[in-house]
């Protein structure tokens, strides 16, 4: 018998309560990620309204949209809104969804700590929003300053948290037989790429706490490096390894295919991870040293293996036609594309740092392949996760505003830094050249945010108005033990017992021994 039959019958469940005290007070993994996922596409609403709020601001040179300090705070806020609030918490949130389905496990690891670690995301996240609102932020002092601060030691040690117990749910509950080498792609993403930033967390957390003892006790502004290597080379390619994950989860599934060797995948994932680490680049010194340049070129290699994976199992498989792996593939071509970006600005001859450069590298990461990325597994797992099948019309839509907008914004900000010179964040300038960029940034971030919004009214319209198409359990014929079970799935994730695991993808297994 499975050990995970005798696991669910095991684990007890609390009994949930009815309407929204049942949502505040749950402990159930699906239901948790739900609200991960929920308030990260917020974080990305709110993040890119920030992104086309500091355009405006530089659409022309002596436009005061902001005034003071304020574009500062802004041009810091949507970097850290749209790490912070979206790109990480929508990882964290997929993974507590996800993970326990796909590796057979009953549940998540430590519920009730998962549970404290989504609600202080959420608290922080308000916090966050209200302190930029009472002036804090960066080059700012003060109370609401200091509140600012510990909404992002919020959000860090949330994230942290919630990572913990994905992690050690994957490490020591998968069904009997999956061994690491047979765990699914997105879950070993999660394991190698989460396990590196809860590390990566822990050192932003102790920033925190420095900067907060500065601010608080000897009045002295936040200085904006001490954060902000959190987004940039190479951290940005630790940020990256979940969505590479849901790639290479997504296209061999809708292609039909698997990988020559499965492990190959997980080898890339692992030095994806590796790679991506930037907790010892926080000086912007240490950019000059020769290591940290064969590190940031070495960082190119992980996307374009995976490219080659990818291109590899659908040649051998067929075409895909959903929605879901043409946003897969093409968030990883924006990987590989802001991976050379990084190698490319970490050469100190060409004194890129601190340039608009790096606004394009963070531009292709994060609003290209993060965006992409999010909504390929929205449009892959929405019917394991919410019942519906989300419109392959809105998604082909929104994958263009998305892609279309975060290349020309990104376009631009490289010109002004490689051509101009042009300080990150700057709104002061003289010249039309710069000036058209500026306005090409502009119609890019609008492209962004209009991509951004069509993903969350399609959700809403499928979804929370139940519009969208009713799903079975596995429309996709998938390969993973994720749908092997009901849409969305029970309490219990399995009500039957789940069969040994031979390898990885199990399902595919089960098709092909009936059909003998």
């Amino acid at each position: 018998m499975s050990t995970i039959a005798t696991n669910v019958r095991a684990a007890g469940r609390p009994v949930e309560l009815p309407g929204v005290a049942g949502w505040l007070t749950t402990s159930d993994h699906k239901r948790l990620g739900r609200v991960w996922l929920a308030t990260s596409l917020v974080g990305l609403l709110v993040g890119a309204g920030l992104l086309v709020v500091v355009a405006v601001e530089g659409f022309e040179s002596g436009q005061q949209v902001l005034t003071g300090d304020s574009l500062a705070r802004v041009q810091a806020g949507f970097h850290e809104v749209l790490v912070l609030g979206f790109l990480a918490p929508f990882a964290v949130g997929l993974a507590t969804a996800l993970v326990p389905l796909q590796i057979g496990a009953p549940g998540l690891a430590f519920p009730r700590l998962a549970a404290l670690a989504l609600w202080t995301h959420v608290v922080s996240l308000g916090v966050l929003l209200g302190a930029y609102l009472a002036g804090g932020g960066v080059t700012a002092s003060g109370r609401a300053s200091d509140l600012h601060i510990v909404a992002l030691g919020g959000l860090a040690a949330a994230l942290s948290l919630g990572l913990v117990c994905v992690v050690a749910t994957a490490a020591t509950w998968r069904a009997q037989g999956m061994t690491l080498s047979r765990a699914p792609s997105f879950t070993w993403a999660v394991l190698v790429g989460g396990g590196a930033l809860v590390l990566a967390s822990s050192v932003l957390v102790g920033r925190v706490i420095e900067s907060y003892i500065h601010s608080r006790y000897a009045d002295v502004p936040l200085d904006p490096s001490s954060f902000s290597w959190f987004w940039s080379t190479p951290q940005l390619g630790l940020l990256a390894v979940p969505f590479a994950g849901i790639a290479l989860e997504v296209v061999p599934v809708l292609s039909r295919s698997r990988y020559r060797v499965h492990t190959s995948a997980l080898v890339v994932l692992a030095a994806m991870a590796i790679l991506g680490v930037g907790v010892a680049a926080q000086p912007v010194a240490v950019l000059d040293d020769v290591l940290a340049v064969l590190v940031a070129f070495a960082s190119v290699l992980p996307p374009l293996v995976v490219l080659a994976l990818l291109g590899d199992t659908v040649r051998r498989g067929s075409r895909p036609t959903a929605v879901a792996a043409l946003m897969s593939v093409v968030a990883v071509l924006l990987l590989l594309v802001g991976a050379t970006v990084g190698a490319i600005g970490a050469v100190s001859g060409l004194d890129l740092v601190g340039t608009s450069w790096q606004d394009g590298q963070f531009a292709v990461v994060v609003l290209g392949a993060g965006v992409l990325g999010a909504a390929s597994a929205l449009w892959y797992w929405a019917p394991k996760l919410y019942g519906y099948q989300l419109s392959e019309l809105a998604g082909t839509a929104a994958a263009a505003a998305v892609v279309a907008g975060s290349l020309t914004y990104a376009l631009a900000q490289l010109a002004n830094g490689l051509l101009n010179d042009l300080p990150a964040g700057s709104a002061s300038w003289t010249g039309s050249d710069i000036t058209t960029l500026h306005r090409l940034a502009l119609v890019g971030a609008g492209l962004v945010a209009l991509g951004a919004a069509l993903v969350v009214v399609e959700l809403l319209r499928s979804i929370a108005l139940g519009q969208g198409f009713r799903a079975g359990p596995d429309p996709w014929q998938g390969a993973t033990l994720e749908w092997a079970t009901s849409s969305p799935p029970p309490a219990v994730n399995f009500t039957t017992p789940v069969a040994v695991v031979t390898s990885a993808t199990p399902l595919w297994d089960e098709v092909a021994e009936v059909s003998r």
